[in-house]
């Protein structure tokens, strides 16, 4: 089975050195992290990439690194300076002057997103809002500007929608309250999109990586309740680069769920509910993943549940240590 999950890995791999060469893949949150990785990647592949973010200086500084690191035969680099958290009327006008003067969209990644780790007592109600409009709505919008131009290309079916959101957006992690809503909240959205888009052509995948080493993770560790890290950090530190050349070969492939390690994929068989399809194989098992996926049902559950016990346990051991002022502070209204 092992072998044949490399042979599987490998041939699936070479989908990306194929699909991506001439395409035009446009990344938010291109500048830094796993969102500059698969710029990297993409244009290693062939493609012509634009990335987009706030900061005119590390999008300049981000292209540098992208051009650095490729082939001169690689595909051109572009940056698009823009607030993707703005209104949109402001996005669409920006977006849509941008590309008037491009190759039309082929690969949309939305990639960008931020985390504050607080108590949600503790989480400032404008987090709260920014978390939502960057890590959601922000990648809503941008598909929907670009939704119309890929449906009127001559073959739908080759265009790819992506976002990326987090294992915080499949299970529940103290301290993460306000962040998980916005990372739950594209799976739903994703689910339903990529049915109504299974007839017309575009191919959604959504993925959901672990913790990885990126600067973001860094800002995310400040003031991060001591619970969240042992919680969050219990599946390991993976690399921007490992993590982005998984979720973009899953993009090339059309996979809708794009997993990270054996870890990742137990859990999304775990948290798959009736969205995923018995269609699309698994990156390592195959063409046999749902059959399996099916047959270990009951173990993940179990597995599931043990650990939803070993959260609530170190949750109520932690209190006892450290019984946290706010606490005392809701119990007496």
């Amino acid at each position: 089975m092992y072998l044949a999950g490399v042979v599987f890995r490998y041939f699936r791999s070479k989908k990306s050195e194929t699909y991506l060469p001439k395409k035009h893949v446009m990344i938010t949150g291109g500048s830094s992290g796993i969102g500059l990785q698969l710029a990297i990647l993409a244009h290693k592949f062939g493609a012509n990439v634009t990335i987009v973010a706030r900061n005119q200086k590390r999008l300049e500084e981000a292209r540098r690194k992208i051009m650095e690191s490729t082939s001169d035969h690689a595909g051109w680099v572009s940056i698009l300076s823009v607030d993707i958290s703005a209104s949109y009327s402001n996005l669409s006008e920006a977006i849509n002057s941008y590309i008037s003067t491009k190759k039309p969209i082929d690969v949309l990644i939305n990639c960008a997103g931020f985390a504050v780790a607080r108590e949600f007592i503790n989480t400032d109600p404008e987090a709260i809002e920014d978390m939502m409009r960057t890590n959601c709505i922000s990648g809503m919008y941008i598909t929907r500007i670009l939704l119309p131009s890929m449906l009127e290309s001559s073959d739908p079916s080759e265009k790819r929608i992506a976002f990326v959101s987090s294992m915080a957006g499949q299970v529940p992690i103290y301290g993460f309250a306000a962040y998980s809503a916005s990372k739950f909240a594209l799976k739903g959205f994703t689910d339903a999109l990529r049915m109504e888009m299974s007839s017309l052509g575009p191919k959604v995948t959504i993925a959901f990586p672990p913790d990885t080493d990126t600067p973001g993770l860094s800002i995310e560790n400040e003031g991060k309740p001591n619970l969240t890290k042992i919680i969050s950090g219990s599946t390991g530190l993976a690399s921007p680069h490992s993590v982005a050349y998984s979720i973009i070969n899953d993009i090339s492939d059309g996979r809708y769920i794009s997993s990270y390690g054996f870890v990742g994929t137990v859990i999304s068989w775990a948290t798959a509910g009736i969205a995923n399809s018995f269609t699309c194989s698994h990156p390592i098992f195959g063409p046999l993943g749902p059959i399996i996926e099916c047959f270990v049902a009951t173990p993940i559950r179990i597995l599931s549940m043990a650990f939803s016990l070993r959260c609530k346990v170190l949750v109520k051991r932690e209190l006892l240590k450290n019984p946290p002022s706010h606490f005392a502070f809701v119990s007496r209204r």
